[in-house]
């Protein structure tokens, strides 16, 4: 089963890469960050800015950044997912990057 999940995400990551779906930087309050991020028990607390910077993926995904980030999708290379593992409750995805 693991198998075909791996294929699944593997299959879906190529077509959302080669689709060259814009990223966009959003400025949020913490409430809206976590609204946004389907996050609503996040603790942003640590954080002093009044504004929580996220990326989204075409209105997609859309997680908290703390880093750089690329455009658009097309200006990554390639992402094989190698496994996925579930554990009390956790799912954890290994994968793999390699340049465009």
């Amino acid at each position: 089963m693991k198998e075909t999940i791996v294929d699944t995400l593997n299959e879906k990551i190529a077509e959302v890469l080669s689709e060259d779906i814009p990223t966009e930087v959003l400025y949020l309050s913490p409430e809206e960050a976590k609204a946004a991020c389907g996050t609503p028990d996040a603790d942003f607390s640590h954080i002093t800015a009044p504004t929580i910077r996220v990326v989204t993926v075409a209105g997609g995904g859309t997680c908290p950044c703390g880093g750089t980030h690329v455009r658009s999708t097309a200006e990554l290379g390639g992402v094989t997912v190698t496994k996925v593992k579930s554990k009390k409750g956790r799912i954890k995805v290994s994968y793999s990057v390699t340049p465009p």
